[in-house]
């Protein structure tokens, strides 16, 4: 058996701005760095260099939307932050935010007659142990506020979602 097929195959599970989970492959780079490529917002894909240790045996994550204050472990890394660019949505279709809740992080700009709402998206690159995370998603409608609870177990990720 080859030096090469001993190696441990990566994976980045990922669940993405306005598309579902999915799991795709990463290619080593040396034994330090590996490279992926990801759909972005607005068409095409985006390559990305990561540093990751080939004897780490955490999960990597790649998810877009916002890191919530105290959901993500200690055990966790977080490798990258990535702006992926603007969400616009016309002010009228955005999800309006109640008293009681935390002010909505978009802003509101005007164009002509028009009033659109502008979030600025990032992608993030995690690795997880064995655990629970939860970060925060947007709705490509009405840039609603979305939470996911990312599971960890034996390597594998699963996925659990909120409606808004």
């Amino acid at each position: 058996m080859t030096k090469e097929k001993t190696r441990r195959e990566l994976h980045v599970w990922h669940y993405l701005h306005d598309s579902s989970q999915g799991r795709t492959k990463a290619e080593r780079i040396t034994d330090g760095e590996i490279t992926l490529t990801l759909p972005v917002v607005g068409g095409g894909r985006g390559a990305y260099v990561l540093p990751v240790d080939v004897r780490d045996m955490r999960a990597l994550v790649a998810v877009d939307g916002d890191l919530v204050w105290g959901g993500i472990p200690h055990s966790a890394t977080v490798l990258s932050s990535v702006e992926l660019g603007e969400l616009r949505v016309e002010a009228i279709n955005a999800r309006k935010s109640r008293l009681a809740e935390e002010r909505p992080r978009y802003q509101s700009q005007k164009r002509g007659f028009r009033e659109y709402v502008v979030l600025n998206l990032k992608r993030h690159f995690l690795l997880l142990a064995q655990s629970r995370s939860v970060v925060r998603r947007y709705r490509a409608d009405s840039l609603s506020p979305q939470y996911l609870f990312i599971e960890v177990d034996h390597g594998k990720v699963y996925w659990r979602t909120t409606t808004s």
